[in-house]
């Protein structure tokens, strides 16, 4: 189900619910869920812009990554969308008996991240 709010900006309602921002044939997502809603999104995706870092809201980022998508990510959570491995590695985040891992938003694999914004960018 989609939301048109403006000329320029949708609401893809899936998962999550997307930021679809167009300008002529390209669009830049807010979020972008597991992917299962892109089928919504019209034209080229020319980037997207995370909010924060949980798995449901990047799982389904990596074909738009691989295919030249821009990513712009919260500077203070570059490592979880680069390298979740660094977490899933780490015994300071693991409960001890058997390996459990607590939280369970974190991404499986990472991606390319092109920028880093902090607060006021």
């Amino acid at each position: 189900m989609r939301t048109e709010l403006t000329a320029h900006l949708t609401l893809v309602h899936a998962d999550i619910t997307i930021g679809v921002i167009r300008d002529g044939d390209r669009a830049l997502l807010i979020n972008v869920g597991d992917g299962a809603a892109l089928r919504e999104v019209e034209g080229t995706v020319a980037g997207i812009l995370f909010t924060h870092h949980h798995r449901m809201v990047a799982c389904g980022a990596h074909d738009l990554v691989a295919a030249g998508a821009a990513t712009y990510v919260p500077a203070v959570e570059r490592q979880w969308f680069e390298n979740p491995q660094a977490f899933w590695d780490d015994p300071q985040y693991r409960y001890g008996l058997f390996d459990l891992h607590p939280h369970h938003q974190m991404l499986a694999e990472g991606f390319r991240v092109d920028h880093a914004l902090a607060d006021g960018d």
